[in-house]
């Protein structure tokens, strides 16, 4: 399972990147938790954003209902157990876009009780006259530096 994640933010500043599980631009978070073993990360901002994601197997449908408080895993007997999940839970400071276990909330909307399975998954917000300015160009382009005439980029990490 490979996990993809461009943390939003209303602010000017960067915010985690994940690419394919591999970790890029953490920015200046107060707080960051990660288990040896990379099954958990939490990533905590000073302004409210906040990414927490687990990565954890479960061994049967009769499992997961309990997990989830859901019945929505027995009717998909297509799955074979045991499976990998990744719980995902994402707030965006200053917003009511929030992702947790039992719902996603964005503006008025609430999406809840769902199973995502052997699919590509993403929701586009547009429209919503947030401006979103994570991860300035600028401020990245200014930690990589390419060394000529070679295959070396040396970065510039911290602030």
């Amino acid at each position: 399972m490979r996990l993809s994640v461009n943390m939003l933010s209303l602010l000017p500043e960067e915010r985690i990147i994940i690419d394919s599980n591999s970790w890029e631009n953490i920015g200046t978070p107060y707080d960051l938790r990660c288990t040896p073993q990379g099954k958990e990360l939490e990533v905590k901002y000073h302004n409210g954003d906040y990414l927490y994601l687990r990565f954890l197997e479960l061994a049967s449908a009769d499992q997961a209902t309990r997990r989830y408080s859901s019945d929505v895993f027995n009717s998909h007997l297509d799955i074979n157990y045991p499976i990998t999940v990744v719980e995902i839970n994402m707030s965006i400071g200053g917003t009511s876009i929030n992702l947790t276990l039992s719902e996603t909330t964005f503006g008025g909307n609430t999406i809840k009780g769902g199973l995502m399975s052997h699919c590509g998954f993403g929701i586009v917000l547009s429209n919503t006259g947030l401006d979103w300015l994570q991860n300035p160009k600028w401020k990245l382009q200014s930690k990589v530096e390419h060394v000529e005439g070679t295959n070396i980029v040396k970065v510039k990490f911290g602030r």
